[in-house]
């Protein structure tokens, strides 16, 4: 890759681009494919060489400069998601690229690493040790299979072109990647592709980093957010736009750009003073490109319409530390019973809320809603938790009422919409390539097609109005990102407009709408309608036949 890369860099100064691109080409290729190859796809870690990026950086500046948009485009997704989660497997997919005997193999190496990952929590330090390296070699088996079905059921690179067919003049999209210390910005509409670049220099860094740390602890301030509205030019967004599609990178998956104030702030904290992004149009975040073409009806037959899990009390020993959420079980009962419009709809209220309930429930139902406490782990991802009531510890299962992230990879989801009500559920450590670790990846593995997820802890109350408020939308048919965007206006107005109480919400993926309000009455106006309509044919018919029959008689 570094001769490579000499190579190139010389034929540009030599003014031989295009033998510079051809050259470029097909080694941006190899690194993709073999980093899909040789990564954890669970844990999305791969070897980013700074060789590696320092190609795709001298590629794309090569392509934008020579007018090439759409390509650079596509290039930048595939570095942005070369693990990208929402791509892979279900139950479904892995049966049909596996025979019996890998799916055999597959399923034990599962039971195995669920239980030496349990064991490894609470072993003593010095046998912490002996059990990673059996983890160690049973993911090195799973990789394997793993490997077989990610390359089977690859997809191949989307094409702009065919993107811009999917929307209409009114949209935008801002397809964001963070390269070697540089922001590429690629604003996507109908009928172009335009690029600009933003330097994240040591100030800017310090701006993002400060102005989120923050707004999650609720001091919020306005002005540090317009400047950040300046510099990602905001304000410059056409006012004919109406939707703003956003495929995010680094500090973009912890900053949703709904908070940002698209006029100047009279000061810091005065929340209810300028106007916010939020407030000009509606915003659908994507993790990348494909998910334009995913954008489809769920096939799959859900027993439940909805499943709901809400804990207010911790009880377990282990969850002693774990503040009570007096709302969360209210909050799972309230939903239920606004989501009127849907027949089937389960609870699971504190201890019924467990994880067996969960494993056996979710599958199976449209939507889930979780209301409980979650914690991204910094130190491995697949560790990061979802808290739920306890059950009984044994020997094989030493871990009570959690669910780690990497049992939710082995789920097979395919629910239509996540909505995980804790805190910061959708956070943690970012890597490039795989984009977020820890929850939202597992919960978009395990197949779910739309996640909403929270970036900080919120007040318990409040969330849970949040929350109520985002279904009311959906019971009356809107689309998930105009449901969350009616809540958080909703907030803005009525409640606090403190960007901390109604910002940290981000809806990731598919968008349909998942209550149909009208259908019913659609088609009960439809049946009245042809009722009358059958009806008077009978009387015009009755009609006719007397007045054949009179004359007849005459």
């Amino acid at each position: 890759v570094s001769a490579q890369r000499v190579e190139a860099d010389y034929l540009i100064q030599t003014g031989q681009a295009s033998a510079a691109i051809q050259i470029l080409d097909p080694t941006v290729t190899q690194i993709v494919e073999w980093a899909k190859n040789s990564t954890e796809l669970e844990s999305g870690y791969w070897n980013i060489e700074n060789e590696f990026l320092n190609i795709f950086e001298l590629y794309a500046d090569l392509m934008i400069d020579h007018g090439r948009n759409q390509e650079t485009v596509v290039m930048l997704d595939q570095l942005k998601t070369i693990n990208d989660a929402a791509l892979y497997q279900n139950d479904m997919v892995r049966s049909s690229l596996l025979n019996e005997q890998e799916l055999t193999v597959y399923q034990q190496i599962t039971g195995q690493l669920d239980r030496l990952r349990k064991q490894m929590l609470s072993a003593p330090p010095d046998k912490k040790e002996e059990i990673q390296g059996q983890i160690d070699r049973l993911s090195a088996k799973k990789r394997v299979l793993v490997g077989k079905i990610t390359r089977l059921a690859d997809r191949k690179p989307i094409s702009v072109r065919a993107v811009q067919q999917q929307i209409n003049g009114r949209e935008l999209i801002w397809h964001i990647t963070e390269l070697n210390g540089k922001y590429y910005i690629a604003e996507i509409s109908r009928n172009e592709v335009q690029f600009r670049m933003i330097d994240l220099t040591e100030k800017v860094r310090q701006l993002f980093d400060s102005a989120i740390r923050e707004m999650a602890t609720g001091n919020t301030d306005l002005k540090k957010f317009y400047r950040i509205a300046e510099l990602l030019q905001v304000e410059q967004i056409p006012s004919y736009i109406k939707k703003l599609y956003v495929i995010p990178d680094s500090y973009l998956y912890q900053l949703p750009l709904d908070v940002l104030p698209v006029t100047r702030p009279a000061h810091a904290y005065s929340y209810g003073d300028p106007t916010y992004l939020i407030e000009k149009l509606e915003t659908q975040y994507m993790t990348s490109l494909n998910e334009f073409v995913m954008d489809t009806p769920n096939d799959k037959t859900h027993a439940l319409d909805f499943a709901g899990y809400g804990i207010s009390n911790f009880d377990e020993q282990s969850q002693r530390n774990l503040m009570p959420l007096p709302h969360a079980s209210k909050e799972v009962i309230k939903v239920a019973s606004t989501l009127n419009n849907l027949s089937h709809r389960n609870t699971y209220i504190n201890r019924e809320s467990t994880e067996q309930a969960f494993k056996q429930s979710a599958p199976q139902a449209r939507m889930v809603h979780l209301a409980t406490h979650s914690k991204v782990s910094e130190r491995d991802p697949l560790y990061s938790t979802i808290y739920m009531s306890g059950s009984e510890v044994t020997e094989e299962h030493a871990v009570s009422g959690r669910i780690f992230a990497y049992e939710l990879f082995e789920l097979n989801l395919s629910n239509d919409l996540i909505m995980l009500n804790s805190c910061e559920s959708g956070s943690g450590d970012y890597l490039q390539g795989a984009g977020v670790m820890g929850i939202s990846r597992a919960l978009r593995y395990a197949g779910a097609r739309s996640l909403v997820l929270n970036l900080w802890s919120v007040n318990d109350a409040m969330a849970s109005d949040f929350a109520v408020q985002f279904y009311q939308s959906l019971n009356q048919g809107k689309s998930k990102s105009a449901s969350l965007r009616a809540a958080k206006l909703h907030f803005l107005k009525q409640k606090n407009a403190n960007p901390h109480y109604w910002g940290p919400y981000m809806m990731l993926g598919e968008n349909q709408p998942i209550v149909h309000p009208f259908r019913t009455a659609n088609l009960m106006v439809a049946g009245f309608f042809t009722l009358c309509i059958i009806a008077l044919m009978a009387v015009g018919i009755t009609r006719n036949g007397k007045s054949r029959h009179a004359s007849a008689e005459r």
